[in-house]
């Protein structure tokens, strides 16, 4: 991704054009925020851009001796000349999601690439921590779990963190039984996240979060259909405010199904056939 911003801003655009440019064309890999175009240029003018084969020796050696040194850093991987992507995370973070994101329990295991650190991603995972409740809210709080430092968002990169998750997952230390885990997990609608997801839990519930799939709706609405603020917000908010209320998978159908036909027949009024 880094390459494809500088080979824009090459072009002499505008960070902001590059920014949006990349998100229409790669919207599962695109720049997260258009900070991070303009970081690009400000590097290139300022003629300190990061070589990154010059100090990759470096960084896997510190990284590696990390792996060994602190309990925190827990593994890394090499992929290419770039530098290792690295997990994070405490043991009792392992057994607490072990507790909790079960298809006993119900918790659901949220993971997201939620902002970078300069040219890393950073990818969270949470759960609700059942045993604990707010006093303000009387609902149970959400706690972090492991987290991945990666420098792309492919299914490989994606699918080596997860895989590191299930194994941590299957053993039980007491018992010695290892057994696959069957989770919950809820994240976006990025696609390579997804794939990685049905790669390597298969048999595991895996649920989008409606405030990212509303984002989306109203994306589409904007760039591709390019509906009035007035429709995009009457169609987000039938789409989500009712199919919302379904409890069923027959009243979801149902609900879907009234929705498609009635918004058929108001294209047909706006648009009549010859």
């Amino acid at each position: 991704m880094i390459h494809n911003i500088d080979s824009q801003l090459s072009m002499k655009k505008q960070p902001r054009e590059v920014y949006q440019d990349l998100c229409n064309a790669q919207p599962d890999d695109g720049p997260r925020n258009v900070e991070k175009a303009y970081n690009r240029k400000k590097a290139a003018g300022s003629g300190t851009t990061a070589n990154a084969k010059a100090n990759l020796a470096d960084e896997v050696q510190i990284v590696l001796s990390m792996v060994q040194e602190q309990d925190f850093v827990k593994a890394a991987f090499m992929d290419g000349n770039k530098p290792p992507c690295t997990v994070l995370y405490d043991e009792r973070q392992i057994d607490d999601i072990k507790r909790f994101c079960t298809s006993t329990h119900g918790a659901i295991l949220g993971i997201d690439r939620t902002f970078n650190l300069g040219r890393c991603y950073v990818t969270v995972t949470m759960f609700t921590f059942l045993d604990a409740l707010r006093q303000r809210t009387n609902e149970p709080p959400v706690f972090l779990g492991p987290t991945y430092l990666h420098w792309d968002a492919t299914v490989t990169t994606y699918a080596n963190f997860l895989h590191h998750l299930r194994v941590k997952l299957a053993c039980n230390v007491d018992t010695g039984i290892t057994v696959a885990p069957d989770l919950m997990v809820g994240s976006d609608d990025e696609r390579a996240l997804r794939n990685a997801l049905a790669m390597v839990f298969p048999k595991s519930s895996h649920l989008l979060c409606i405030q990212h799939l509303w984002k989306n709706v109203e994306h589409y609405l904007t760039d591709k259909i390019g509906q009035t603020s007035q429709m995009r917000r009457r169609i987000a908010d039938d789409i989500f405010g009712r199919l919302a209320q379904a409890d069923t998978d027959d009243k979801f159908d149902d609900i879907a199904k009234s929705l498609l036909e009635d918004y058929r027949y108001r294209k047909s009024k706006l648009c009549p056939q010859k």
